[in-house]
């Protein structure tokens, strides 16, 4: 076991996944990602900026900039919220009404969204 932290495959939920991993060479764990940015609208599609890290397990990991837009917010939960927001994961689970969104804690902004759906993009 290499103790490097395991990717689950729900980033197939997420429309535009295959920009990233063709960019990245695989979808990246976001170990030690920074929250750049988000956008919280109520009628309006929100989204969250983040810059990628090389975290220690993959050293060849390119950095670069991903923005999740969202789709019709449900529900949240955010939480701890810093002048600097890095998050030991991000993650996706199906729900009866679309997405949750998972920011696992590190430091700084932690917690969830439920979204209808979720895109991505990679930011030049």
């Amino acid at each position: 076991m290499s103790g490097s932290p395991e990717v689950s495959n729900s980033y197939t939920l997420i429309e535009g996944n295959e920009v990233i991993r063709r960019y990245f060479g695989r979808w990246p764990t976001f170990h030690d990602a920074e929250i750049i940015e988000m956008h919280l609208h109520r009628g309006e599609p929100s989204w969250l900026r983040v810059g990628t890290a090389i975290d220690g397990f993959h050293p060849e990991q390119k950095s670069g900039t991903v923005v999740f837009h969202f789709s019709k917010v449900h529900d949240l939960e955010l939480n701890d919220f810093s002048s600097q927001n890095v998050v030991s994961s991000i993650d996706f689970e199906k729900t009866e009404k679309g997405i949750k969104f998972l920011l696992g804690p590190c430091y700084g902004l932690q917690g969830w969204l439920e979204v209808s759906g979720v895109s991505v993009e990679l930011a030049h």
